[in-house]
């Protein structure tokens, strides 16, 4: 008989133990938080020498006369359209990949769920994001017709929630359409460049980006919003 005999507080450390056992397994698997944090941080940095080194040097390649005639403050502001493009050109269909090709993503559409692939796309952006606001206020706002406060207000919160997917695994689906949207940006900073090298509308090439601009904003930033919401 003694054998049978549980004591009431053993029986209730047990349930106590088996609930804490099953929290914990529903909890997802967070990866130090710190490697994301470094990528953002190689990405900030990374995008003072993509403005001030690398896009020069890719203007000058492909189109020197048309970047050569332009005057020291819209020589500045391409430089910016430049870095923003190319960082996009990154950010956007690795995140238009992830949402189409990482199976275990899709099944996922959770509250908390870790996406390495999402949370380290998000930290490209975040570096990139906190990189250009600083050039913008040292150096750019000058050079452009940007509205100072409309551009804190978008770039603050950017970095806000990029750096809550960071830190924290949650929200991954809808985390990653907002970096899919960026999709649509580099085709918008190809427009703005046309625009400033004084190449007409209605040229071939300004004819084709624009269509291409309407394909790529009306699926990212509208039919994939509207599948997944």
């Amino acid at each position: 008989m003694t054998g049978d005999l549980v004591l009431p507080g053993a029986s209730f450390a047990a349930t106590v133990n088996k609930r804490r056992l099953l929290r914990n397994l529903s909890k997802p698997v967070m990866a130090d938080f710190s490697y994301y944090l470094m990528v953002a941080l190689c990405s900030f940095l990374a995008y003072f020498v993509v403005y001030s080194k690398l896009t020069p040097l890719i203007l000058k390649t492909l189109v020197f006369r048309l970047y050569s005639s332009l005057d020291k403050s819209r020589q500045v502001y391409v430089n910016w359209l430049t870095a923003s493009l190319l960082y996009t050109s990154v950010v956007g269909p690795c995140a238009l990949l992830v949402h189409h090709f990482d199976q275990d993503l899709a099944k996922s559409a959770v509250l908390r769920y870790d996406s390495p692939a999402v949370r380290g796309i998000s930290a490209i952006l975040l570096g990139y994001t906190a990189g250009e606001t600083v050039k913008t206020l040292t150096d750019v706002v000058d050079s452009t017709d940007l509205s100072l406060s409309e551009f804190l207000v978008h770039h603050v919160v950017s970095c806000c929630t990029t750096l809550v997917t960071c830190v924290y695994p949650c929200l991954p689906v809808y985390s990653n359409l907002v970096l899919a949207t960026e999709c649509s940006t580099i085709w918008l900073n190809i427009r703005l460049l046309l625009k400033e090298f004084g190449i007409p509308h209605s040229s071939a090439i300004n004819r084709c980006n624009n269509f291409v601009f309407f394909l790529v904003f009306s699926y990212v930033r509208v039919w994939l919003l509207v599948v997944r919401m």
